[in-house]
């Protein structure tokens, strides 16, 4: 049940297109594995789930000092933060999602890559992150943001759409 309702959160949707799109040739720096295809393709008259990550993303704080500024930012976001921990090797969130709406994995997740990338570029050592996404009380998803993504975006290699399209590609239910 809980795989069914979080599955159709992580599609893309793609239908519908009318223009041809283009991919980027073989040598170019576009080229590598899992490219983002945010700026390839077409505008759609729909909601796509990078775009509500994206807003997320941008509205996010300049500076994150540390771990309790990060869980009081994603709290000012109206992120049910269940519980944070700064580990050795990565920080473990798990955070519940009130409805398993268009909007909901999408927005969440967006808030939480703005925050994470203003706390990796506000600390000396920033570690990944990994997102367990409870719904009722279970894990229903999970997904992670690794460091050099949020370097990326900050540093402007990445766009925000960009960004969130990489985040949005980690996401898979659990079972």
């Amino acid at each position: 049940m809980r795989r069914r309702d979080f599955l159709p959160l992580v599609v893309l949707p793609i239908a519908g297109c009318a223009e041809r799109v283009r991919l980027p040739a073989e040598g170019s720096q576009r080229h590598a594995k899992e490219p983002p295809v945010s700026e390839l393709t077409p505008d759609l008259p729909v909601t796509r789930k990078t775009s509500i990550a994206k807003r997320g993303i941008e509205d996010a704080p300049g500076e994150v000092s540390d771990v309790e500024g990060f869980r009081g930012a994603l709290e000012a976001r109206a992120v049910a933060v269940e519980r944070l921990e700064q580990g050795d090797e990565r920080h473990s969130l798990d955070h519940a999602l009130g409805s398993f709406d268009e909007t909901g994995l999408a927005h969440a997740l967006g808030d939480v890559a703005g925050v994470y990338a203003a706390y990796a570029r506000s600390v000396d050592d920033p570690r990944p992150l990994a997102a367990t996404v409870l719904y009722e009380g279970e894990p229903a998803g999970e997904y992670e943001i690794p460091v050099a993504w949020a370097a990326e975006y900050d540093e402007g290699i990445l766009t925000a759409k960009e960004y969130a399209e990489k985040v949005l590609g980690t996401a898979k239910a659990t079972a």
